[in-house]
């Protein structure tokens, strides 16, 4: 992944976070970012829940700064219920993700396009239901 200056340079608002830009958020220590599409996703939750666990057994452990579509009001009930020390910033739009060339997906769209859609077998004397 390659950020580019505009990106590194625009002002980011959201949960947590040093106020300026993306590049202020990143300066001084290692920082992990994880993109999250949005937060009702299960593999977005998990991904959560175990980078907070890493982050509060390991002491060498990154800091760790999310990236949302969500607004920033979604944004700060996500942030309280699941991690409230966790950095998150909103991109609503998202030009960050954009910028970025992160395609973000959730674990059902990673693997739609693979799994075969089979629609159920109609049982005896039943018609078959357009799927």
């Amino acid at each position: 992944m390659q950020i580019t200056r505009e990106t590194l340079d625009s002002v980011v608002v959201g949960v947590n976070l040093i106020p300026g830009s993306l590049r202020d958020q990143l300066e001084g220590e290692p920082v992990l970012l994880v993109f999250l599409r949005f937060f009702g996703c299960i593999f977005g939750l998990e991904t959560v829940a175990d980078l907070r666990a890493l982050s509060e057994k390991r002491a060498d452990h990154p800091k760790v700064i999310f990236i949302s579509e969500a607004k920033t009001i979604e944004t700060q009930a996500f942030v309280r219920r699941y991690w409230s020390g966790a950095a998150t910033i909103s991109d609503p739009r998202p030009e960050m993700v954009a910028a970025s060339g992160v395609g973000l997906e959730c674990a059902e769209e990673l693997f739609a396009e693979r799994l075969p859609v089979r629609a159920p077998r109609p049982r005896q004397g039943q018609r078959a239901r357009p799927p």
